[in-house]
């Protein structure tokens, strides 16, 4: 890691970046937004309480609806903006009640 970051100074200098390089930090970008995305969506199903089930389907819808209108006021608490947290981290969040069960 050292060495890719040692690479990517160089790249910032010349103002050239290698394709092996760019992957490289996409790669890793792409893995902490996903790690941030689903650490709001598991506190956000920590708000709504019940069963894993419930937790997934709600999560879904809330996916959803805030997808196509980040201003809706769809939970009477935290729920809503953890979940726009996680929007926010990864605008290609999927909506299905499975991949939710997946992270929680």
């Amino acid at each position: 890691m050292h060495e890719q970051l040692a690479r990517l100074r160089v790249a910032v200098e010349t103002g050239r970046l290698p394709r092996d390089l760019g992957e490289w930090l996409l790669r890793r970008l792409v893995v902490r937004d996903r790690r941030r995305r689903d650490a709001a969506l598991r506190a956000a199903a920590a708000e709504i309480g019940g069963s894993r089930w419930r937790r997934a389907c709600e999560l879904a819808r809330l996916v959803r609806e805030l997808r196509d209108d980040p201003d809706a006021d769809v939970y009477p608490n935290d729920a809503a903006e953890l979940v726009r947290d996680a929007l926010e981290a990864d605008p290609d969040t999927p909506a299905s009640i499975r991949h939710m069960l997946r992270i929680l």
